[in-house]
């Protein structure tokens, strides 16, 4: 039997210094293999990884644009919903181990990595947690769609109390005037 996640070792020895890219189409088929259920599938997304290799440090950025059939959370409806991200990590390789999410450590032993659960983080990562089907959005006008810094303004940031600054669209979350005794 195929493993599936072989398509996605990268031979990091036999790499010289400099940029690789490496391009994937991604199926549904890396989802069922990390066993991920929720309300989408049938994911179909283009992957772009540039790994830049410099010694034993290397740079892994990780691109990702396609879409996932899922369901409208208030009509039911079943649409497919875009999904696009990016991230990236540092990948060392040491002996010690590190608590950072953003570093993958590799021993000094290993020959290949593999950048399939990396690419399937990303992809998982990117589905929005409330998802809305173009036509309740359309009726709607609108709503439904996440808060954005537009909409807010971007200049509502707490003091060093943990007030919000007086703006007409943030309802303080005490004032001072009714804790004071």
């Amino acid at each position: 039997m195929k493993d599936p996640m072989k398509e996605y070792d990268i031979p990091i020895t036999s790499l010289k210094a400099g940029v690789h890219t490496f391009s994937y189409d991604v199926t549904q088929e890396l989802m069922d293999y990390f066993g991920y259920e929720d309300h989408w599938d049938d994911a179909k997304v283009r992957v772009d990884v540039r790994l830049e290799k410099r010694g034993s440090v290397m740079r892994l950025d990780i691109d990702i644009k396609g879409d996932i059939r899922t369901w409208c959370d208030v009509t039911d409806e079943e649409f497919r919903l875009p999904i696009k991200s990016s991230d990236s990590f540092t990948v060392k390789v040491q002996e010690i181990p590190t608590d950072d999410d953003q570093v993958i450590v590799l021993s000094p032993l290993d020959t290949v990595l593999n950048v399939g659960q990396y690419i399937y983080e990303v992809i998982v990562l990117s589905v929005p947690q409330k998802r809305y089907c173009p036509s309740y959005v359309e009726k709607s006008g609108g709503a439904g769609e996440d808060w954005s810094d537009e909409e807010w303004g971007d200049d509502e940031v707490a003091d060093d109390d943990g007030d919000y600054e007086k703006d007409s669209n943030v309802a303080p979350i005490y004032s001072r005037e009714n804790t004071e005794s």
